[in-house]
């Protein structure tokens, strides 16, 4: 996230990012992990973990691409191949969680994507180089003409 918001910045035409993006992880937006924590010490007296994800696995490059999109940042490919992963060898432990004490998550990904970038943008101090100032701050004043009300980091 950090690598697309300060390259929109700078103007940049394209991130580096590492490996071919065909791993895949699965994310639980933050509110759903807190919820599923305190129905887990209010229902759930087992020794055996319990998953409490989402139950979607998602590519690295997938993500890149989804901040990218969410962040406005027009990037051209690096060449990282797409690779798709079957979720369901580790469904049935997220769907343990249900079953042992009500949790399902219930956040969409991309919208708990969104409110982190959110909040990523209000409480995060920004450096760009000094030497790619004078695109920084094009690239501040393009995110403030977009009529985007999120808060801006000091460039």
């Amino acid at each position: 996230m950090r690598k697309i918001v300060e390259a929109k910045l700078r103007g940049d035409s394209h991130i580096v990012a590492w490996g071919t993006g065909g791993a895949s992880r699965e994310f639980l937006y933050v509110d759903d992990a807190a919820e599923a924590i305190a129905l887990a010490t209010e229902r759930y007296d087992d020794p055996a973990p319990v998953n409490i994800g989402a139950g979607r696995e998602i590519t690295i490059r997938e993500l890149a691409q989804t901040i990218a999109r969410l962040c406005n940042f027009q990037a051209r490919s690096a060449g990282m191949h797409p690779s798709r992963t079957d979720s369901r060898a580790g469904c049935w432990m997220w769907t343990r969680a249900k079953e042992c004490f009500g949790f399902q998550a219930s956040t969409d990904f991309e919208q708990g994507l969104r409110a982190t970038i959110e909040w990523f943008l209000a409480t995060q101090r920004l450096q760009v180089p000094a030497r790619r100032r004078r695109s920084a701050a094009r690239g501040a004043a393009a995110h403030a003409e977009s009529g985007s009300s999120e808060a801006r980091p000091a460039a």
